[in-house]
């Protein structure tokens, strides 16, 4: 049991590009992002989701399945194949910090 739980630590300590960003950082990146997501990550097109407060972690999986081409969205793919490993984190980070007010 004990190796388990140690393996399963060193596999979420040494996973790729989810390392904790800057979100000062994200909030400079986000403006690239404003147009259909909007900057705090409320969406402002539509049929696009509202990534404010989403888990840090499955926005930098999103974004890396993006980049790498591994989830298939044209704007997104263009978007994201353009960022390093850390402005992912950046952004994750920013868009994980925000809430989406109650309407």
């Amino acid at each position: 049991m004990l190796r388990l739980t140690l393996t399963a630590a060193l596999l979420a300590w040494a996973a790729p590009g989810l390392a904790e960003g800057d979100a000062e950082a994200g909030y400079k990146l986000a403006r690239m992002c404003s147009a259909c997501h909007g900057r705090d990550g409320a969406a402002v097109r539509a049929n696009t989701p509202s990534i404010a407060g989403l888990d840090a972690e499955y926005i930098s999986e999103q974004l890396m399945e993006y980049r790498s081409g591994g989830r298939v969205h044209p704007e997104m793919n263009i978007v994201a194949g353009g960022l390093k490993d850390d402005q992912i984190s950046d952004l994750a980070a920013w868009f994980a910090a925000q809430e989406i007010p109650a309407q």
